[in-house]
């Protein structure tokens, strides 16, 4: 069963694989462009999980295994939204997160 929970520090690897999965098969055909955004993000996490109190970081798993990410900084900016492309078409997305 699929459930939504505030993500943790012991998940960034997991999300940092959906992300950059994510950001080869589905964004950035070019390695050009991959690493300043992925590092971005990266920063973005990271600032995520020291202001939880300022944002929203949540993850959609089953099974222990982590299957999309969402990141709302100062609760109106969508920073990050990712599924893990294995997942595409399975209503993480659509899902309700909160």
């Amino acid at each position: 069963m699929r459930k939504i929970r505030p993500a943790e520090k012991s998940d960034l690897k997991q999300i940092q694989q959906i992300i950059s999965s994510g950001l080869r098969k589905c964004v950035l055909h070019s390695d050009e462009h991959f690493d300043p955004l992925y590092t971005e993000i990266c920063n973005d996490l990271d600032w995520a999980l020291e202001n939880q109190t300022r944002c929203l970081f949540w993850v959609a798993e089953e099974d222990d295994t982590i299957q999309g990410v969402v990141m709302v900084k100062e609760f109106w900016n969508l920073s990050a939204m990712f599924v893990d492309p294995a997942c595409h078409r399975t209503g993480i997305a659509r899902a309700r997160w909160c």
